[in-house]
């Protein structure tokens, strides 16, 4: 794996559904509010909101009934808003695309016209409530706070994507010759964002490259050098399962290509543009294995380009994250990025081979920071009943042995060398599968809530602390998995 150079300023930007934009649903106030560095993200803009007053519309292209309301954006996130929808008259519901453009696309084309206008400010995280929408901590301040204490290389960090969108609606066809029919989501014309480029894009993926032009352009208006380092790529909850699931690896691959060559036309950089992206797992009301996961894994597996970082289930027990548990994301991002760039292999925790002696399992793991060990989940100190009943002990860590029948033959388990999980059953488990994560107790309901105990020994705690000045250690935790003996 080669080594990234690195430019005066790189880039790393967030893309994907509302977590890559940092929507915390009123969990708490931001907590990387002041930039310890010299990183930096864009000046605060007027954003344009799009809503429906309730009027019935003739058509899915009328404009009866728009609202446009503006508020004061932190520069740090491109524009967010769902596509819109509306009650056509006599009742048909639709999505509303006035001017055959979906909302997204309207934004973007706001959002080029401002952001033309903008300089950089300190890289830091600010509360954005708007209606329902309560953004506060995204994890690309912490991301790029580390990066920089660990390499001390500057870093512009920056947020796109829009809540509740499948990867479809995120991307771009750079070889599409026409854009998309309705409900039109690429529509974007790449020729007319950036001359050397083409084919079709969403106007989410618009907007990422957006931020790529204007961030060179200040850069280089400086006499400075830039390019874009990462892609932190956050998403999949509305593509998990069924048809919406399947073919996403090749889907997400495609993504990696229309990034890449999208972002070294406009750059002029030669360095590939890794993509960095967590497994959807968490541990709301969900049952059994999330196929998006494997889909991922396929991705990363068939791409050297695409890295999985991480799983979500030990951070918090919503999907939408805390502020603290998404600061210690960030760090969990750092930790990823910091070593691929540099060249070194990274693998996320997870089972690589194992042996039978008699009725134990000895299951070797990949282990980012060794030892391994059972501990609590993250963060440590839970905020609500929910968290700390998701922060109690997990029989035997998380851990199944289900034999060839089905039956649960586990009786303990236990850490056996830096890199091993012991596995003690009461029957012989040739040809039966080890499950981690699966149980799911809070509540004592099986497959409620997926999680397990299972991590590195990662001591680095994190530089932010939150309102109790209380720092964050950011270990690894294991993937959730399901694998054959």
């Amino acid at each position: 794996m080669s080594r990234f150079t690195y430019a005066d300023f790189n880039h790393i930007i967030t893309h994907g559904q509302s977590n890559a934009q940092g929507f915390n649903q009123g969990q708490g106030a931001p907590i990387s509010t002041v930039q310890p560095y010299h990183n930096v993200t864009f000046e605060p803009f007027t954003m344009r909101l799009h809503t429906q007053d309730g009027t019935q519309i003739a058509s899915a292209t009328s404009t009866t009934g728009m609202v446009l309301t503006d508020y004061a954006a932190s520069g740090l996130r491109a524009p967010w808003y769902l596509h819109l929808s509306a009650t056509l008259v006599g009742g048909a519901g639709t999505f509303w695309a006035p001017s055959s453009k979906k909302s997204s696309v309207w934004d973007y084309e706001d959002y080029l016209t401002k952001l033309s206008t903008l300089d950089f400010r300190p890289l830091t995280e600010a509360y954005e409530p708007v209606g329902a929408v309560e953004h506060s901590e995204s994890v690309v301040t912490s991301l790029c706070n580390e990066l920089t204490r660990l390499n001390g290389e500057r870093y512009v960090g920056s947020c796109c994507g829009n809540g509740s969108m499948k990867i479809n609606h995120l991307a771009a066809k750079i070889d599409a010759v026409i854009p998309d029919g309705y409900a039109y989501d690429n529509t974007v014309d790449l020729s007319a964002v950036h001359a050397g480029l083409t084919g079709y894009s969403s106007g989410a993926f618009a907007a990422l490259l957006a931020q790529v032009m204007r961030a060179k352009a200040i850069v280089e208006g400086r006499g400075q050098t830039y390019k874009v380092a990462a892609i932190c790529w956050i998403q999949g909850e509305s593509n998990n399962g069924g048809v919406d699931a399947d073919g996403y690896a090749e889907k997400l691959i495609a993504l990696v290509d229309a990034l890449n060559t999208c972002i070294k036309v406009i750059t002029g950089q030669t360095d590939d543009v890794n993509v960095f992206c967590e497994f959807i797992t968490y541990s709301r009301v969900e049952t059994g294995h999330y196929q998006i996961d494997d889909e991922f894994l396929q991705a990363a597996d068939a791409d050297s380009r695409i890295h999985m970082v991480t799983p979500r289930y030990q951070l918090n027990t919503n999907v939408h994250h805390s502020p603290v548990s998404t600061m210690t994301r960030g760090h969990l991002y750092a930790e990823c990025i910091y070593k691929v760039l540099n060249g070194r292999a990274w693998e996320p925790l997870r089972p690589v081979s194992h042996g039978i002696a008699g009725n134990d399992i000895y299951l070797k793991f990949n282990v980012v920071n060794p030892p391994l060990q059972f501990s609590l989940p993250l963060p440590s100190v839970p905020t609500s009943s929910t968290e700390s009943a998701f922060a109690s002990v997990i029989a035997n860590g998380g851990f199944e042995v289900k034999d060839s029948g089905g039956s649960d033959i586990i009786t303990s388990v236990e850490i056996s060398g830096d890199d091993t999980v012991k596995l003690v059953c009461s029957a012989d488990p040739t040809g039966g599968e080890v499950h981690y994560g699966q149980i799911g107790e809070v509540g004592g309901t099986t497959g409620t809530r997926l999680r397990g105990s299972l991590c590195d020994s990662n001591t680095r705690r994190t530089f932010e602390t939150d309102g109790s000045n209380d720092s964050y250690e950011s270990r690894n935790f294991s993937i959730l998995f399901q694998y054959q003996l």
